[in-house]
């Protein structure tokens, strides 16, 4: 099957099948997979490059101490940054294993972890994909597709959907937004979460500390 022939459906207005939407999930997921693996492998190269000169400073002396201990210090963040990419790898694994699996099945019948919700909310047109651990649910990937004021909302979860996100929903949408009220359920329901980097740089510095003070 070539690749046209597995996203016929763009072609189409709307995604019309569980397997469309299982489709388009998969393919954000490896592409974030692809940058992770991307990015690790470029620090790696980086940090491989730094522990040379600081091997060949201890032997030729051609390093100050002040600039040895700048370099050791930028060593040890592209390490830390190598350690959250490996985290994010493990993290996106078993969604994307899951939805690969339904794929190749070829099932049009959507399988109680797969759910797709419209959600009219311009909120939204930032948001990329998320994949968390919640208290409500083993594991769950929400992937997101803006579409101006009506982006699509695809959530996978391994409990049944209805009791998960609407009855949350409920308790906060009187007084707020949609987008609002998903926002807190992630937050909320978190124990530990993948959020793709480029919707994480799109964050206002405020922003993000608000979110990282809540988790």
């Amino acid at each position: 099957m070539t690749h046209e022939d597995a996203f016929e459906f763009e072609k189409a207005v709307r995604l019309s099948t569980p397997r469309d939407n299982a489709l388009q999930v998969m393919r954000v997921l490896h592409r974030e997979a692809w940058l992770v693996e991307s990015r690790r492998e470029f620090t790696d190269l980086v940090c491989a490059l730094i522990r040379n000169i600081l091997s060949l400073s201890a032997d030729l002396d051609f390093l100050s101490p002040e600039r040895g201990v700048e370099l050791k210090s930028v060593l040890d963040k592209c390490e830390d940054y190598v350690r959250l990419q490996e985290r994010m790898r493990i993290r996106l694994r078993p969604t994307l294993q899951r939805v690969e699996a339904f794929v190749l099945s070829r099932s049009e019948v959507s399988p109680d972890w797969l759910f797709v919700k419209d959600l009219d909310d311009q909120g939204f047109s930032f948001i990329s994909t998320i994949t968390l651990e919640a208290n409500f649910a083993p594991l769950m990937s929400i992937t997101l597709l803006p579409n101006g004021g009506s982006s699509r909302v695809i959530a996978t979860v391994e409990a049944d959907f209805d009791s998960v996100l609407p009855s949350y929903v409920s308790q906060h949408l009187s007084s707020e937004t949609i987008a609002s009220t998903l926002r807190e359920f992630i937050e909320d329901g978190t124990l530990d979460w993948y959020a793709s980097e480029c919707w994480w740089n799109s964050l206002a510095p405020d922003e993000r500390k608000r979110i990282e003070s809540s988790l």
